[in-house]
């Protein structure tokens, strides 16, 4: 396997270099034959977990979080994770809520991983998810300029969770945000 992407930066690969002259990073050795054990899913035979459902849900409070840059310092809403001790909202267990995740970073994409609960794409920039965003994830790419609103419920833990951008030099400085899952909400709708 070789990675092809000439990356000078954290922004996006700048071009794809030619076969033989990017990075090796791994090899596959092939061995003696084994059973195959897989199913074709459009045979049949096996049942999908239905997502749970959307249209219908009336969310106990909307948030929106602000993926921006200022200063040269990694924020959400104005903010970066300078305490650790910092728990900025609080949620309900058991109640849904909409976040409104928008990108104001300036050229700037996010992986937004969201601690211990799985979420439902609403939305895209105001267009419905496509094919491949059409299920639970723990993980939004947030593209430039972009605003994306998902559909997320609390069913178990209580505690605290962190909710960050995946990319590591910007979590490292600070683009996170803690908040906690209670038995009461809060009224806080940019945390």
């Amino acid at each position: 396997l070789e990675n092809r992407l000439l990356q000078t930066d954290g922004r996006a690969p700048k071009s794809v270099l030619p076969g033989g002259q990017g990075t090796v990073c791994m090899q596959f050795r092939i061995g003696a034959a084994v059973p195959d054990g897989s199913l074709d899913p459009m045979k049949g035979g096996m049942t999908f977990y239905q997502l749970p459902p959307t249209t219908t849900v009336v969310p106990r409070i909307t948030r929106t979080f602000n993926f921006n840059r200022k200063n040269g310092q990694w924020q959400i809403n104005g903010r970066g994770l300078d305490n650790c001790a910092d728990i900025r909202f609080t949620v309900q267990r058991g109640a849904p809520e909409k976040w409104i995740l928008i990108n104001t970073s300036g050229g700037w994409q996010h992986p937004v991983h969201i601690h211990t609960e799985e979420f439902q794409i609403l939305s895209r920039n105001g267009n419905a998810p496509t094919m491949g965003e059409r299920s639970r994830k723990d993980v939004c790419r947030l593209q430039f300029s972009e605003r994306v609103e998902l559909m997320i419920r609390f069913r178990d833990f209580l505690g605290d969770y962190p909710m960050h951008c995946h990319n590591v030099v910007h979590e490292d400085h600070n683009m996170m945000v803690l908040w906690q899952i209670g038995t009461v909400g809060d009224n806080n709708t940019t945390p």
